[in-house]
């Protein structure tokens, strides 16, 4: 039979330059049970209450299949019972190298090897995350800004968008960021995270955050507030948009249903497009017509009425169109050459029927002008 060669790890971390606690990751904190049936905490080698490198599932899971091996240690002069993890070298004659540098590197950088080598672990993560917050650490799981500054330029181009659909604490953001000021590119992220409670007693709840979005959105304020600081001379965007996803009030759907479209009354219920919000419906349209979440709009005053531009279309979201605003849009048409959206999008319940009609009437005049112009008319629910 052939025999597999072993190395095992200590479950638990230790390094000289910084000790891991039971306050830097409270949920890795639990006994595990020794071969003699006494319960083993994790605690560091001059007492303190220390942690596991795992989750108390993970390491119940490596017992299952035979990884978990016990071995009597030497803790404050006394032997006890401490779990180590079995690592199987099978066909190896050394340890595993890293693959970091087997992807693609900077040109510009001779020692490649070095610069996927040198990689700090979860520990430079925390380093990062109290130097951002006055010393405190606010999350227990970022990753390091340096390692995904490195999957970027694996996965990326300079002008793509990267998403991080679990960002947590933002790290991607911030790896972002720094990335575009040092190598003067201009990627953009988008960030989505479940408004996630923050648990009681830890240091986040302490200072203040509910929410693990909270934290993101705070950590990406510093975050472009420090790079902006060190490369004083980048000219690149830190500036971010915040959207939460929600669903329509039980009160706004039942505003919608009972809503009639072919009813002629002489005034709408303005409180519907309260119910959503002027930016809100404005966001949703622009990114489904295809202009993203970030587009600059124009706002346009026809006659004290606002209405909103963006290329091929015109948006018309307030209630109150009086006859003098659709007058000012047609002339608007007539007048301006760089003015000539095709078409004119309307929330059907801001508009009374009468309306939209003398809206429709009025802009039919524009196919017998000079542009020719034939709109279309979109009236959105």
């Amino acid at each position: 039979m052939k025999k597999m060669m072993m190395a095992v790890v200590t479950l638990q971390d230790h390094l000289e330059e910084q000790v891991e606690k039971i306050e830097d990751r409270p949920t890795m904190y639990y006994s595990l049970t020794a071969p003699d049936g006494t319960e083993v905490f994790p605690i560091g080698p001059t007492g303190y209450e220390s942690r596991w490198i795992c989750s108390k599932n993970s390491a119940l899971q490596l017992e299952e299949d035979g990884f978990l091996k016990w071995k009597k240690t030497k803790i404050q002069g006394e032997l006890t019972w401490h779990p180590y993890q079995k690592y199987y070298l099978e066909n190896r004659r050394k340890a595993p190298g890293n693959i970091w540098k087997d992807f693609v590197w900077k040109e510009e950088i001779e020692d490649h090897e070095f610069y996927w080598e040198n990689l700090e672990g979860n520990k430079k993560a925390t380093r990062d995350i109290k130097t951002l917050f006055d010393g405190e650490k606010v999350f227990e799981t970022s990753k390091p800004v340096d390692l995904v500054d490195r999957i970027i330029t694996i996965g990326s181009n300079a002008n793509d968008i990267i998403v991080d659909f679990f960002s947590g604490s933002a790290t991607t953001a911030h790896s972002v960021m720094r990335k575009n000021a040092i190598d003067n590119e201009n990627r953009k992220f988008i960030m989505v995270q479940l408004d996630e409670e923050v648990k009681p007693k830890t240091a986040a709840y302490k200072n203040g955050y509910r929410t693990v979005d909270e934290i993101g959105r705070e950590r990406i304020i510093r975050a472009a507030k420090n790079i902006k600081n060190k490369y004083k001379d980048v000219k690149a965007d830190f500036g971010f948009k915040h959207y939460t996803l929600k669903k329509p009030t039980s009160n706004a759907i039942d505003k919608m249903n009972k809503f009639d479209s072919d009813e002629n009354k002489l005034f709408v219920d303005k409180s519907l497009l309260d119910e959503f919000g002027l930016s809100t419906v404005l966001s949703t349209w622009l990114n489904s017509d295809g202009y993203g979440l970030t587009t600059k709009i124009n706002k346009i005053n026809f006659a004290g009425y606002e209405g909103y531009y963006k290329d091929k279309h015109l948006y018309l979201i307030n209630p109150e169109l009086t006859k003098e605003a659709i007058e000012e849009i047609v002339v608007k048409y007539e007048t301006s050459g760089s003015f000539n959206p095709e078409n004119v999008v309307l929330f059907g319940y801001s508009f009374t029927w009468s309306e939209l009609e003398s809206l429709k009437v009025n802009l039919k005049r524009l196919r017998n002008t000079e542009k020719n112009l034939n709109i279309n008319f979109d009236v959105r629910y």
